[in-house]
């Protein structure tokens, strides 16, 4: 099957530092976002000018610890090193702020892996979702509507609740190859939901553990593994029901490689926007022998394993497998419709597989940038010098 990719538009951003992340906020296909630790600014489409000041959010940018977007693209959660959560609705043009939890202050000057803060918000922006130190999950959930606030760093109404793991087995910080991902959706028949998933390493076998959590319309009172911290305002009745479930399966009937890796991104997880899928790149020594795997979410002991076909190494003249980090994948997205997975490598190469599937054939047409065909086109190739 060939796919072929459009090129609508082709940008030189003028910035010497690259852009770790890039996303689109609001209704507005055209706008384009680029973000780093300190910094966000809006990426014009096809100039490649950038507007480097938001004016609502340019007092808090040096605070930032770390962000997360609505699937909506509608609003943008971000925690301060003041321990409260920045909530910016793109669409009613306010920023709010949620009351203060102790255990997310300062966290760059108290603990090296910063890297492990992850937010995620709902499509509403009145739930928040909070990891921290791998395996510290934290809730926040707002009173009324974020639209109904007018000024600039009001604070909102709302609880935070900590979720304990109980038994359930979660990374330590001594493995360097955990990878988590998480995504609010709604669920056709149970309503608003979250999926967060742990991936790592426990001796010879993959662990994958996931934290699903539902918001049913009936209230119930908390259960025994979720803790309320304070309440700000009147309370908020906290109806949601915390599941969790672990998936365990031998490295070495996974993978042609028999040697089993602990390095950092030797997993990088997403969970697809319907909550249903987790995809798993499984990073190995060899080209050859990385592997992508599909993991059902909604029956946990569902999983399937396909073939990256190398990751576009070619075999040397001597006919050795290419090795190293730089045929890894180092990124993945999935598509609205849960249908697609794009992933880049460490070289820059995309490819595009389909849900459950193997890698595609694509090829791009437009603005003189026509590649291909090819299953990893080298659309933003890495150049090294000796």
């Amino acid at each position: 099957m060939l796919l072929k990719l459009d090129v609508l538009a082709s940008s030189t951003i003028k910035r010497k530092k690259p852009w770790p992340k890039i996303a689109w906020l609001g209704k507005d296909v055209g706008e384009l976002f680029l973000f780093d630790s300190h910094r966000i600014s809006q990426l014009s489409l096809p100039s490649g000018k950038t507007k480097k000041r938001i004016p609502l959010l340019q007092t808090y940018l040096n605070d930032l610890q770390g962000f997360g977007i609505s699937s909506n693209g509608l609003f943008l959660a971000a925690a301060l090193n003041s321990g409260r959560i920045l909530i910016w609705n793109k669409g009613c043009a306010t920023v709010s702020l949620t009351a203060v939890l102790d255990k997310i202050r300062n966290l760059q000057t108290t603990t090296k892996h910063t890297s492990h803060l992850q937010v995620y918000i709902s499509d509403c922006g009145a739930k928040v979702l909070v990891l921290t130190g791998i395996n510290q999950v934290f809730l926040w959930e707002t009173q009324g509507s974020d639209c109904s606030l007018n000024g600039v760093g009001d604070t909102l109404k709302g609880t935070w609740l900590q979720i304990q793991c109980g038994n359930y087995v979660l990374p330590e910080e001594k493995d360097k190859e955990a990878a988590t991902n998480g995504v609010f959706f709604v669920d056709p028949v149970c309503g608003i939901s979250f999926s967060l998933s742990w991936v790592f390493n426990n001796s010879d076998r993959i662990h994958i553990t996931t934290l699903h959590i539902l918001w049913p319309e009936r209230n119930y009172t908390l259960p025994v593994d979720v803790s309320r911290i304070q309440d700000h305002g009147e309370s908020v009745e906290s109806s949601f029901i915390p599941t969790w479930s672990t998936f365990k399966h031998s490295l070495y009937n996974l993978t042609p490689a028999q040697r089993v890796i602990k390095s950092r991104r030797a997993y990088v997880v997403r969970v697809s926007p319907d909550g249903q899928v987790l995809v798993i790149a499984m990073n190995q020594k060899l080209a050859a022998h990385n592997r992508m795997m599909f993991y059902s979410l909604s029956q946990s002991a569902m999983a399937l394993i396909t073939d990256l076909k190398g990751c576009g190494a070619k075999l040397s003249t001597t006919g050795n497998t290419p090795m190293g980090r730089c045929w890894w994948i180092a990124d993945m997205a999935w598509t609205r419709d849960s249908l697609l997975v794009l992933c880049i490598t460490c070289r820059g190469s995309v490819a595009i597989l389909s849900k459950l599937g193997e890698p595609m054939e694509i090829c791009t047409e437009g603005t003189l940038l026509h590649t291909g065909p090819a299953l990893f086109l080298p659309l933003h190739p890495k150049i090294t010098f000796q």
